[in-house]
C-alpha cells in the first residue's frame, strides 16, 4: 500500500471508532508525537486512540473536513478542521511517515477551542 492508502485506512478506522483497526496501521516501534508528549508502541497508542473515540471523537458525534492531503514519497501531511460536541477544532495537522506499510512516525497538533 502507498502512504495515501494507509492514511485513508487510518481515517476510516478512526471514523468508525475501531481502535483495533486503527492499530493495524502501526507497529510496536511506532512513535506519535503530540504537544502532550511522545507516545511509543501499541499499548500507548491503544490508550491514546481509545481515549479519543470514547471521548471527544465518539463516532457520530463530530464532523471533520479534510482541507489538504499531500503525499511525497513515504511522507504525508494531513490538514483538517472539525467540530465536536465539546469543542471546535479550526485547524489541525497530522504528519505521517510510512515504512513498510505501517505508520512509523506520526505528529499531531491542533487548535482546540472548548465550547
Amino acid at each position: 500500500m502507498d502512504p495515501a492508502e494507509i492514511i485513508n485506512h487510518h481515517l476510516t478506522a478512526f471514523g468508525a471508532g475501531d481502535v483495533d483497526e486503527v492499530l493495524a496501521d502501526y507497529t510496536e516501534g511506532s512513535l506519535l508525537l503530540t504537544s502532550d508528549g511522545p507516545i511509543v508502541g501499541l499499548e500507548g497508542l491503544r490508550e491514546f486512540f481509545t481515549g479519543l473515540v470514547t471521548g471527544m471523537f465518539q463516532p457520530g458525534t463530530y464532523e471533520i473536513a479534510i482541507d489538504d492531503l499531500e503525499v511525497e514519497g513515504n511522507t504525508a501531511l494531513l490538514v483538517w478542521h472539525g467540530t465536536t460536541q465539546e469543542a471546535n477544532v479550526p485547524f489541525a495537522v497530522d504528519t505521517f511517515v510510512v515504512e513498510g506499510d505501517k505508520i512509523a512516525l506520526q505528529t499531531f497538533a491542533a487548535k482546540v477551542e472548548p465550547k
